[in-house]
């Protein structure tokens, strides 16, 4: 099943909600793409209609978070599977993991118009 993305703006945020797989290629391309835009809005990746993710689509979560955290923004992890979390700590990304944690917890999750 190829990847869709429903967009929900926000003052605060942008609602990213991912169906389908998240791999190398296309998906994970578009979806660089519309978690980068040049805002300065938050980026909430809600996660839980993803039925399948490869290294590849683990890497461009990762990137997204390093690009939009040198821009003074923030990446949300809403709602990931077992399957997201363990291929983000293969990839060696406890810290990301943690700093998201920390931060979803911390923070009160913006209002969605």
């Amino acid at each position: 099943m190829q990847l869709s993305v429903e967009v929900k703006n926000s003052n605060d945020a942008a609602v990213l909600i991912c169906r389908g797989q998240i791999v190398h290629g296309a998906e994970s391309e578009y979806l660089f793409a519309l978690a980068t835009r040049s805002d300065r809005r938050d980026v909430i990746l809600d996660v839980e209609a993803v039925s399948g993710i490869d290294e590849g689509g683990l890497f461009v979560i990762a990137l997204c978070y390093q690009i939009l955290s040198s821009a003074k923004r923030r990446l949300f992890l809403r709602n990931p599977s077992s399957e997201i979390l363990a291929g983000l700590r293969r990839q060696q990304v406890d810290l990301f993991l943690e700093k998201l944690q920390a931060a979803g917890a911390a923070e009160r999750e913006p209002r969605i118009h």
